[in-house]
């Protein structure tokens, strides 16, 4: 007779599993998170490899450049999408619990639109001008 003890605690005087909230809130900064990523790794790629090969004397590998940024911008989006369609559907199934879960899944799903936006513009902003330009 084993008894499972789950941690709860006590939130606006709801209890509430601590999993469901820690969840959500990790899941809330994924979508920023991403966001960072995508500018920082965008940047950093473009920068590196054109300087690189500028100081060397080469030619920019413009086409490689354009591909691992449209490739790291694609696999953040989805990050993004998937973050925030998960966190919307545990706010849906566990909103009885308390209504700050159903508005943390539905806020978390905005975010990662508003993100998932910016994310691709970042990936536009390649596609206009090119790799190392």
């Amino acid at each position: 007779m084993s008894e499972t003890h789950e941690t709860k605690h006590v939130l606006g005087g709801t209890v509430m599993s601590r999993g469901t909230g820690v969840a959500l809130v990790a899941l809330a900064l994924v979508p920023p998170a991403a966001w960072l990523a995508s500018l920082a790794g965008s940047y950093a790629i473009d920068d590196f490899a054109c300087t690189a090969a500028r100081s060397a004397g080469a030619t920019a590998p413009s086409s490689g450049v354009l591909t691992a940024v449209l490739i790291l911008n694609a696999a953040l989006l989805v990050l993004t999408i998937l973050a925030g369609f998960v966190a919307f559907r545990i706010g849906r199934r566990r909103r009885d619990q308390h209504p700050a879960i159903g508005f943390l899944g539905i806020s978390t799903l905005a975010s990662a639109v508003v993100f998932g936006g910016g994310i691709v513009f970042i990936a536009l902003t390649g596609i206009a001008l090119g790799g190392c330009s």
